[in-house]
């Protein structure tokens, strides 16, 4: 069988360094938790503080200071405001394989 690449996308991931993950798992704790979202969302200072299940959440000053200086409204805003404000974005291809090169 022979896999063809048919074209290739970018991912775009805005989280380049390790303590940038950080963020990846805020958002993610925001994603599940309807609590810890409006908490992340009214008072982020806080929400960075209590952390989330035991989690904490290990970000730089400079991302710090991005977060609290956001004002959102949803966690779809936070993320959309998180990307404009300047966080390096590392953008990779990834090929796709369409399924009629499969068979």
């Amino acid at each position: 069988m022979n896999f063809e690449p048919n074209f290739t996308t970018p991912a775009i991931s805005p989280f380049k360094t390790e303590q940038s993950r950080s963020i990846n798992r805020l958002f993610c704790a925001a994603a599940i938790s309807r609590s810890f979202c409006q908490l992340l969302l009214s008072d982020p200072a806080t929400a960075l503080v209590n952390g989330f299940q035991g989690e904490h959440f290990d970000l730089n000053s400079e991302e710090k200071c991005r977060l609290l200086t956001i004002r959102a409204t949803s966690l779809a805003d936070l993320a959309s405001q998180w990307l404009h404000k300047g966080i390096p974005i590392e953008i990779k291809h990834h090929v796709l394989v369409s399924h009629s090169s499969l068979q």
